[in-house]
């Protein structure tokens, strides 16, 4: 193996290195995914599942997560609507993504990034440390989700805390990394 200190590259630097932190729930991780992708939305949005014109019932339901998706109003659940309200939004139309019972934070991502129709990639991702030829490099494979954010950004998302070093590694080769580790 060659030392990669031969070649003439720079040191990795990390003045431009970005480590976004996923907050503290899976609520948090959500709306960051939607800010990230320039998904407009509202939070706690009362919207009407059932009305009746006779006795003027109406049933209002509280939306963690009021989106619009391709023109048609969407709910992202996380408290728990429940089956039954889950149903009759469903029979009005309504798409519903319940992220309630929801623990893996790389699963909630995944599924919001679906969800609202944006492609990722959340295969182990391999990176070459230099740039050269396979056959003399070293070949470093990270699991995590990769997705563009509304810019065009390549984000980087793990549930590993990755040292600075290599977060300024990705960080040259044009990702922002996410960290998917609540706190």
């Amino acid at each position: 193996i060659e030392d990669p200190t031969s070649e003439h590259s720079k040191p990795v630097s990390l003045a431009n290195a970005e480590t976004l932190n996923a907050g503290h729930d899976i609520p948090g991780l959500a709306e960051m995914v939607l800010n990230l992708r320039g998904q407009a939305f509202s939070r706690n949005v009362e919207v009407p599942v059932y009305q009746s014109q006779k006795t003027q019932f109406s049933m209002l339901v509280t939306a963690d997560f009021f989106l619009y998706i391709g023109g048609k109003e969407a709910i992202i659940d996380c408290s728990g609507l429940g089956e039954e309200t889950l149903s009759l939004l469903r029979d009005q139309g309504i798409p519903v993504l319940s992220l309630h019972d929801e623990k893996d934070p790389s699963l909630a991502v995944s599924r919001v990034l679906e969800f609202i129709g944006v492609q990722f990639d959340s295969n182990p991702h391999p990176f070459m440390a230099a740039s050269r030829g396979e056959t003399r490099n070293i070949e470093m494979t990270i699991p995590g989700i990769v997705f563009q954010d509304d810019r065009g950004q390549n984000i980087f998302a793990s549930r590993l805390k990755l040292p600075d070093q290599i977060v300024g590694f990705l960080s040259i080769k044009g990702y922002k990394v996410l960290n998917l580790a609540l706190s």
